[in-house]
């Protein structure tokens, strides 16, 4: 990543398991991705009662979502964790999935919350990222975002526009 990212766990806060306590950014472009949860790209939920399927079906959400603007998991600096049922076992669990993705040499900040429901009954597990992108690297990914949404216009199918489909598929919904 050429963007000015660092990663820091400073003297005086307890040794963090995965993730950074502090991640200073600047230049690049900032992302916000909204909290992702487990539709698929019908919009049906993978993984019902299953806190690992269902972590497994967010990261894959978040990696369509990353990927939509031209980043992937090393780019993201912050992540926030909403967890229904949360206990040590389903806190491991999410060590373990994530460790899949995120940056062990890199880890963002990150928030764990428990909560007593989402949007949907049968959904356990809500993940929203923030990530900045290199401006040279940004540039290249909103050409092929041109790109995609003029293939949209035309009715031509483009690889990799997965989150734009679950996205229309679970009505925009802000979860």
């Amino acid at each position: 990543m050429s963007a000015d990212v660092r990663f820091l766990s400073p003297a005086g806060l307890s040794k963090p398991t995965g993730y950074s306590h502090v991640v200073a950014a600047s230049g690049g472009t900032t992302v916000y991705i909204s909290g992702q949860v487990a539709f698929n790209a019908a919009g049906n939920v993978v993984g019902e009662g299953d806190h690992r399927r269902q972590a497994e079906q967010v990261f894959a959400n978040l990696q369509l979502a990353l990927a939509s603007v031209g980043a992937d998991f090393e780019h993201v600096v912050k992540v926030t964790y909403f967890v229904v049922g949360l206990n040590r076992d389903v806190t491991l669990m999410l060590r373990e999935v994530r460790a899949g993705y995120l940056s062990a040499e890199r880890p963002p900040a990150s928030t764990l919350v428990a909560v007593a429901g989402l949007v949907d009954p049968r959904l356990l597990i809500e993940v929203e990222a923030i990530a900045v992108i290199p401006i040279n690297e940004y540039s290249t990914a909103a050409s092929v975002s041109t790109q995609r949404a003029s293939a949209a216009t035309t009715g031509i199918a483009v690889a990799g526009e997965g989150f734009d489909q679950q996205h229309r598929a679970i009505g925009g919904r802000g979860v």
